[in-house]
């Protein structure tokens, strides 16, 4: 499912969606391994969506995780900036998973990853465009009300 169309399927009002799904985030390195030496080459930015409080809810395909993954689609496409030269979205929906979080209480969860990369040149160090496109995307997450964990 492109994310477009899963954020007509969400509703046009994303703080809601943030507050009924409990979505928040985490951002993590991501890294190469280039002549034998580790290298960043870019950035994970992981959206969660608790799609129930019942930690034996652990279907990736029914109806209640759908709908918060599509929550999560509709938020990354309302986060990542379209026109950008040399930066790379790849949009991963995890879509056969859920993912059960101790320090969030063990409810299940629903995720969905955003790889920002260069868009030429896959071993290349990050770089200023990758760190400010990433800055501008956790402003849109906060605006939103989606806390880092």
């Amino acid at each position: 499912m492109r994310y477009d169309v899963a954020a007509v399927e969400a509703g046009p009002n994303l703080t809601e969606l943030v507050r009924e799904y409990k979505i928040c985030c985490e951002v993590w390195p991501e890294y190469l391994l280039v002549d034998g030496e580790r290298r960043q080459v870019g950035f994970e930015l992981e959206l969660l969506g608790s799609h129930s409080s019942d930690t034996y809810d652990l279907d990736p395909i029914c109806p209640t995780s759908k709908r918060a993954r599509a929550a999560l689609l509709a938020i990354a496409g309302s986060i990542v900036p379209r026109s950008l030269n040399s930066v790379r979205y790849e949009i991963d929906t995890h879509s056969q998973s859920i993912m059960c979080a101790p320090r969030l209480g063990n409810r299940p969860f629903v995720t969905l990853s955003i790889h920002i990369l260069h868009k030429h040149g896959f071993d290349q160090p990050i770089d200023a465009c990758e760190t400010d496109c990433l800055k501008q995307i956790r402003g849109h997450l906060e605006e939103l009300g989606v806390r880092e964990r």
